[in-house]
């Protein structure tokens, strides 16, 4: 009784663990195929319970191609050991589901099997895992292939490890001759230099290289990305490459095209500074023989505004920008040329310009030249009379958002009290009125402090 007590508590202890473990195990006799004795974890997996399963047909739970396969492995499992491959099995409800079986035998002293143990695992969320996995490889192969330009994956040591077809057809090579040859010695027909090759940069440096190569007459554009893993050490690289010779071509053809067009351009601003010049020495000449002072100060104004409109020219012709006027450079020099035309000293009346970093396009320059043109030839005539001292301010500086404001002021004696600019009779203001209304779209103002001043906002078009 001791001993049966003992084989009892020896027997219920086994099938404690038996039942408590989670992966199905159904054993099965050498003899017949049926289900001898199962764990819980069968039964439940299969929907039945360990009663409704026991001593049924194996093939009630396995499709027939899993059944075979058992089959053919108890056949030969005396001298291959356990097996494990994947099968359907079916449940009480007829739904299948994958499974992982493991088919070992349990032997007698002989080595004769007496029965077999078979372990079932349900892999249906690795399967679904699988055919994620494979439909995203399927999804980047397809992509890898699809794109137009030459995509390499390299190894650590710059070796191809894959390529995709459009850099096949572009070197006309099968993808076997390609794959598995050095990157550098495939691309660049030779080993280079470290510092040449975008693949060794980006080695030294672990992060994006670009660089535009050149290679057997043609240009190609090249970006090398590192693949890192966790550590951040790099594994290898993805090489992406394309044709850009037409482009560069193009790009040649359309510098070589600019260039023409300026050398047109400042060929025409020194024809029309020619022309103005022309037309400045005829109006010169006329003037020597006015008998009247009035007339002759008519063709000296005259003169200075083509003057004005001159030096636009003259300053885009020696510019290396065909587009715009450096303003300081330009009101300097268009100051300086009415100080020489009024025998103005330069000693008595100080010029100060305070234009920096303005520039603007010849449809606003020209109006703005003629502007200043008028109020500093106004004020070299009558702000200061019996050789007084004095100083001529001219600023341009931003006021707001695509925004200029131009002061041309004198500390001199002033404009008469009864003065209204927007009906002066005199050309000169009546033309400053114009130009800053009409051409610049501007707002002006005379502020009477210290002299005169002239104030103009406009927008700084080309600015």
């Amino acid at each position: 009784m001791t001993e049966r007590k003992r084989v009892d508590a020896a027997l219920q202890k086994w099938s404690e663990i038996f039942n408590h473990i989670k992966t199905g195990v159904v054993i099965v006799g050498t003899e017949a195929e049926t289900l001898d004795m199962m764990n819980q974890a069968a039964a439940v997996m299969h929907g039945y319970t360990v009663e409704e399963l026991t001593g049924r047909p194996i093939g009630d739970i396995m499709e027939a191609g899993g059944l075979a396969e058992l089959r053919r492995q108890l056949s030969t499992i005396n001298q291959k050991g356990n097996h494990v491959f994947d099968a359907i099995n079916i449940r009480k409800d007829g739904t299948t589901f994958p499974v992982q079986v493991d088919v070992a035998a349990v032997k007698d002293s002989d080595g004769n099997a007496l029965y077999y143990i078979t372990n079932m695992l349900d892999i249906s969320e690795r399967k679904q895992v699988e055919e994620i996995l494979r439909f995203a490889a399927r999804q980047w192969r397809t992509t890898f292939d699809a794109m137009k330009d030459m995509v390499f994956l390299l190894d650590r040591e710059g070796k191809i490890k894959r390529c995709n077809i459009a850099t096949a057809a572009y070197f006309d090579r099968p993808l076997e001759e390609i794959n598995g040859r050095n990157c550098c010695e495939f691309i660049h027909g030779t080993t280079v230099p470290a510092e040449q090759c975008p693949f060794q940069r980006m080695l030294q440096t672990k992060r994006r290289e670009h660089t535009v190569m050149q290679r057997g007459g043609k240009w190609f554009d090249v970006v090398v990305d590192p693949l890192l893993d966790d550590a951040g050490d790099v594994k290898g690289a993805v090489h992406i490459m394309y044709d850009v010779t037409e482009r560069k071509r193009a790009e040649e053809q359309i510098r070589e095209s600019l260039g023409e067009k300026e050398i047109l351009l400042k060929e025409i601003h020194h024809r029309v500074k020619n022309n103005l010049q022309v037309i400045m020495s005829l109006l010169r000449h006329q003037a020597e023989y006015a008998q009247d002072q009035r007339i002759h100060d008519i063709f000296l104004e005259s003169q200075s505004r083509i003057k004005a409109m001159s030096f636009i020219h003259e300053k885009l012709y020696q510019s290396d920008n065909l587009a715009k006027v450096d303003l300081r450079d330009y009101i300097s020099s268009l100051a300086k040329s009415l100080f020489s035309t009024y025998k103005v000293n330069a000693a008595q009346i100080k010029l100060a310009v305070d234009a920096d970093g303005i520039s603007l396009g010849v449809d606003t320059a020209i109006p703005c030249g003629l502007i200043i043109n008028e109020l500093v030839s106004n004020s070299l005539k009558h702000a200061f009379p019996d050789n007084r001292t004095g100083k001529i301010d001219i600023t341009v500086r931003p006021v707001g958002p695509g925004e200029l404001e131009l002061v041309v002021g004198d500390d001199g004696v002033g404009v008469p009290m009864d003065l209204d600019i927007i009906n002066a009779k005199s050309l000169g203001l009546h033309l400053v009125t114009l130009l800053a209304k009409n051409q610049l779209r501007g707002h002006i103002e005379m502020v009477r402090y210290r002299g005169t001043s002239f104030r103009i906002r406009f927008k700084g078009v080309g600015a």
